[in-house]
C-alpha cells in the first residue's frame, strides 16, 4: 500500500519546470488561420454596437446557450432562454430533493438491468456497464435519516471550494436535517491519500472523504474506503432529464467502481470546468473591449478556436508579457482536444497517449511554447508552473484553469494593481476545441468522489453527497462568483464533457509524471512529438498494469 501511496503522491504534488526555447515548429502551417483574419474578425467585431458588460452577459450565460459557446457558432444570444421556470427551482436554503417523505422527486428515464435510472446519453460515457452495479430498489437514504446528534470528521483539503462561507452554510444545513454534527479536518492535497491511510491505521478513518480522480483507483485496491454499492438505492440516483433536483450521477459514479464495487459516489456538479481567466482592464488597454472583448468573442462568433489565439497571442507576445499563462499544457489543452492520458472502456484503462487526439494537442502546444512564435510563458522559477502570480501582475494576459480557482483568485485580484484591486475586471471565457474534438466534449478537470473511510458509518458519506447535489445556498459569498458566472460555468457541463480518468504508477513513476514531467518537457524545448510519445506509451501501460495488479 506505501508504495501506491508514493506513486500518488508523486501524481499530485509534481512541480515541473519547463522552458519554452527557440526553433521551428512542427505544426503543419496549413492550418494557421492568416494573421489577416484576426484583423478582420476584430474589425467585424468592432463595428457592432457596443453592449455593457451586463447586457451581454445575462443574455449568453443561459443554459440553451452551451452548444454555442462550446462550438463556438456564430449565434445571436438574444433568442436564449433558461431550461428551468422559476416555480421549478428549489428555494433558496433548502434542498431541491423531497427529504424525509418517502420521496425523492426522480423518475426512472432508463432501466439498465433494473439498477440505475440514467440514461446512457448523459454527459459521460459511464465506465463500467452500470446494470452490473445491483443498485438495490427503495426509498434514497437521506428519507427520514436521523443520526441522533452523533458527530462526524470530514477530511477536506486547502483547496478554496471548501473553505467559502457558503461550503460552511451548507454543512450547517446539513447538520440540522440530520441531527449530527461534522467536524471538518484539513489535509494537504498532495498528501491526502498517506493522511487518510495514517487515520485508517490509528482507527481515526474520516467519516466523509473528498477523493480527486488522481488518487484512484490505488486507493480503493489499497482497502481505503468503504463499499458504498449496497447503501446506494434507486432512490438516490439523479434524474438525468433534471439534474438540479440533485441526486447521484452513476455515469459520473462508475469511475470509482473497482471490481463492482462503488468506493464513491459523484452528483452533477463532482468536477470543475477549464475556463480562460483574463483581466477586463489589460485586454482593454491593448485594444480588446466591448465587442472585441475575448467572452463576446468566444459567445458570439465562430473564431475563437485555438488558431485565432495562436495568431492573437503573436501580435501581443511581448518579451514582457505572455499571452497564455502556461498552466494549461499539461491537462487543459489535451483534453480540449478530445485526448486523455489513460482512457476506460468497460472497466479497462489503456493508455491514450497514442490517440490522434492526445498527439494533435501535443504538437499544437509544441507551436505554442516553442520557438520564434511562441506566445506562452515558460515554466521556471520566474513564471511559477500553475500559478496565477503573473496574471496578478499583468505577465500574461489569459490564465487558464479549472474555475475552482476561482475563489482563490479572486481574493488576490482585490490587491492587485493590474486589476486596478476591482473584482469586476476579472472575468472568465470558454476554452476553445481543438479540431479533433469532434465530440465537442468540454474540458473538465478531475472528478472528485465522495467516500466513506474504511469502518465508518457509509450512510453519512452518501447522505452528504445526495444533500449537497440538490441544496440551493441563500447568500453568495464576497468571494464567490456572481449568479450569471455560475450559471455560464453550470452550462459548460450540461453537454458532453472529457475529464482524466485515473492515474497509475509504480512505486518510481507514474502516468501523470511520464506525460506533464516527460512528455511535455521535451516537447516545449522542440523534441520530435511523435517520438515523446511513443517512449512513454509502454511505460504507461506498465504503471496501469501494476497499479490495477492485487
Amino acid at each position: 500500500m506505501a508504495k501506491r501511496i508514493i506513486a500518488l503522491l508523486l501524481a499530485a504534488g509534481i512541480t515541473v519546470t519547463l522552458a519554452a526555447c527557440g526553433g521551428d515548429s512542427t505544426v503543419d502551417t496549413s492550418s494557421v488561420v492568416d494573421t489577416s483574419v484576426v484583423e478582420s474578425v476584430v474589425s467585424e467585431e468592432a463595428s457592432k454596437p457596443t453592449e455593457s458588460k451586463e447586457e451581454s452577459k445575462v443574455e449568453s450565460k443561459v443554459e440553451s446557450k452551451v452548444e454555442s459557446v462550446v462550438s463556438s457558432k456564430v449565434e445571436q444570444t438574444t433568442s436564449s432562454q433558461p431550461t428551468q421556470t422559476a416555480s421549478s427551482k428549489p428555494q433558496a436554503g433548502q434542498p431541491s430533493r423531497v427529504v424525509g417523505t418517502g420521496s425523492t422527486g426522480n423518475k426512472p428515464t432508463g432501466d439498465f438491468g433494473g439498477a440505475i435510472n440514467q440514461s446512457s446519453s448523459d454527459n459521460i460515457k459511464a465506465a463500467i456497464d452500470l446494470s452490473g452495479l445491483k443498485i438495490k430498489k427503495g426509498k434514497s437514504v437521506v428519507d427520514g435519516l436521523d443520526f441522533g446528534g452523533k458527530t462526524f470528521t470530514m477530511a477536506i483539503t486547502e483547496e478554496g471550494q471548501y473553505h467559502t462561507q457558503s461550503f460552511n452554510r451548507t454543512v450547517a444545513a446539513f447538520e440540522k436535517q440530520f441531527n449530527c454534527k461534522i467536524k471538518t479536518e484539513s489535509f494537504t492535497f498532495a498528501d491526502y491519500n498517506k493522511q487518510v491511510a495514517q487515520r485508517l491505521s490509528a482507527g481515526k478513518a474520516p467519516d466523509i472523504c473528498f477523493v480527486h480522480g488522481v488518487n484512484f483507483p490505488a486507493c480503493a485496491i489499497d482497502g481505503m474506503y468503504n463499499d458504498l454499492t449496497k447503501t446506494i438505492s434507486q432512490g438516490d440516483i439523479m434524474d438525468s432529464n433534471n439534474p438540479t433536483a440533485g441526486g447521484l450521477d452513476m455515469n459520473k459514479t462508475s469511475y470509482f467502481v473497482y471490481k463492482n464495487k462503488i468506493y464513491g459516489t459523484c452528483n452533477f456538479n463532482s468536477c470543475f470546468p477549464y475556463v480562460i481567466y483574463y483581466n477586463k482592464k489589460q485586454m482593454a488597454d491593448a485594444g480588446f473591449s466591448g465587442n472585441k472583448d475575448p467572452r463576446v468573442l468566444a459567445e458570439r462568433t465562430n473564431n475563437w478556436t485555438w488558431d485565432f489565439i495562436r495568431n492573437l497571442g503573436r501580435k501581443l507576445t511581448t518579451s514582457d508579457v505572455y499571452f497564455l499563462s502556461n498552466s494549461f499544457t499539461g491537462r487543459g489543452l489535451p483534453l480540449s482536444f478530445g485526448g486523455n492520458v489513460t482512457s476506460v472502456s468497460k472497466g479497462v484503462y489503456k493508455e491514450n497517449v497514442t490517440s490522434k487526439q492526445y498527439m494533435e494537442a501535443m504538437k499544437f502546444m509544441q507551436s505554442l511554447t516553442h520557438g520564434n512564435g511562441a506566445i506562452t510563458e515558460p515554466r521556471d522559477s520566474a513564471h511559477a508552473y500553475n500559478s496565477y502570480e503573473t496574471l496578478l501582475k499583468g505577465g500574461v494576459y489569459l490564465w487558464t484553469e479549472e474555475t475552482s480557482k476561482y475563489l482563490d483568485i479572486s481574493k488576490e485580484v482585490k490587491s492587485s494593481t493590474a486589476f486596478g484591486r476591482d473584482l469586476k475586471n476579472l472575468e472568465i471565457t470558454t476554452m476553445p476545441l481543438g479540431k479533433t474534438n469532434t465530440k465537442k466534449a468540454y474540458p473538465t478537470g478531475w472528478l472528485t468522489a465522495i467516500a466513506s473511510g474504511k469502518g465508518t458509518d457509509p450512510r453519512v458519506a452518501v447522505a452528504w453527497d445526495v444533500f449537497r447535489s440538490g441544496y440551493q445556498d441563500p447568500v453568495k459569498g464576497d468571494n464567490e462568483m456572481d449568479d450569471e458566472d455560475q450559471a455560464f460555468v453550470d452550462g459548460l457541463l450540461k453537454g458532453d464533457i472529457c475529464c482524466e480518468v485515473g492515474c497509475f504508477g509504480t512505486s518510481d513513476m507514474t502516468s501523470m509524471s511520464l506525460t506533464e514531467g516527460g512528455v511535455i518537457q521535451k516537447i516545449v524545448k522542440g523534441d520530435d512529438v511523435t517520438k515523446c510519445v511513443n517512449e512513454v506509451k509502454d511505460q504507461i501501460t506498465t504503471c496501469i498494469k501494476q497499479t490495477m495488479k492485487k
